[in-house]
């Protein structure tokens, strides 16, 4: 089952960025169903995990339905989107992504740290959706003196951009050498193994001049 959920639609006053309230609230969210698991653990309950697709684009919003049945919601290409990457945190293995549409909203890179994790089309498009995993907020400057936790964040997404960077220029060796040291820091990581996958099948049978690191999905 899923839970949609939108901000402003429709339009309210709010004094502050809706993207970036969103992305809090994923976080917010996801943060307390880790403490819930554990509590369940202890429990001896079930494993409950979360998975969220966040995009930011224009959307036809009403009342939807006929005067029998009738509810509020949206409708459009942003919301088949949502759905998509959502269903992607399966295969990469992470529990929220988001798309540049959502990277590049006002307040978002100072407030949030994502991680580049593909280049993909996916299922009904034919253009290319820069994913992102949304990792943690950005730490103060305080933060980032006392604690290592924080400047590990940042690294675990700076250190992946710029391996991303190197496999996108076509350097598959230089990526999988990047791949060796970014998992010997962060091991199990599944971007890393399926990045590692695409380096070893393209020195293995290497591409035309026409490669473009963009992948086609067919599965939603």
């Amino acid at each position: 089952d899923e839970i949609m959920a939108w901000w402003n639609a429709p339009p309210l006053e709010y004094d502050g960025e809706h993207t970036v309230a969103a992305l809090s609230a994923a976080l917010e969210q996801q943060q307390r169903l880790a403490a819930l698991r554990q509590e369940w653990h202890e429990q001896g309950l079930p494993v409950v995990t979360a998975r969220m697709g966040l995009t930011r684009g224009q959307v036809l919003a009403g009342n939807l339905g006929s005067a029998q049945r009738m509810k509020y919601g949206l409708v459009g290409d942003s919301v088949n989107l949502a759905s998509r990457l959502e269903g992607l945190c399966k295969m990469y293995g992470v529990n929220c992504l988001v798309d540049d549409m959502v990277r590049s909203a006002p307040g978002v890179s100072e407030c949030f740290i994502l991680r580049s994790v593909d280049l993909v089309a996916v299922k009904g498009r034919t253009g290319a959706t820069e994913v992102f995993e949304l990792v943690a907020k950005q730490p103060t400057e305080a933060a980032l003196t006392q604690t290592r936790s924080a400047a590990e964040q940042l690294a675990f997404s700076s250190d992946f951009a710029a391996i991303q960077e190197r496999y996108r220029k076509g350097h598959f060796s230089e990526t999988l050498e990047a791949l060796d040291a970014f998992e010997s820091r962060w091991p199990g990581d599944k971007p890393t193994s399926i990045l590692r996958s695409r380096c070893e099948a393209l020195i293995e049978s290497p591409p035309g001049e026409g490669w473009s690191p963009m992948v086609q999905l067919t599965e939603k």
